[in-house]
């Protein structure tokens, strides 16, 4: 759902799980030019006209973007998810790194 909102909301959305926990998992499509990318832009951009999703905006994130947002603190890994579908949905896998824990 990162998506429907703006850049600097998508930032702090990304800090504040940061700050609750010790993984984090997002599940969305990002933007990276590619087919797959531009039937769901078009699908999503469909569904708003029709009325069927009530999102004000459609920003979708880059890889790079979600990355950065959390500052290096988290080692990550990505998986495609589309499978056989036209749409570019991926699976982001946050877990702290050990630097950015504390010892008791």
């Amino acid at each position: 759902m990162l998506h429907y909102f703006a850049n600097e909301d998508q930032k702090a959305i990304l800090r504040n799980a940061a700050e609750a926990g010790v993984m984090i998992l997002i599940r969305d499509a990002i933007r990276d030019g590619s087919l797959r990318y531009r039937l769901t832009y078009a699908q999503e951009a469909f569904a708003r006209i029709g009325g069927w999703l009530k999102a004000e905006q459609l920003n979708f994130p880059t890889r790079e973007s979600i990355a950065q947002s959390l500052n290096g603190d988290f080692e990550h890994e990505v998986r495609p998810m589309f499978g056989r579908s036209p749409f570019n949905n991926y699976l982001f896998v946050f877990r702290r790194s050990s630097a950015g824990t504390t010892k008791e």
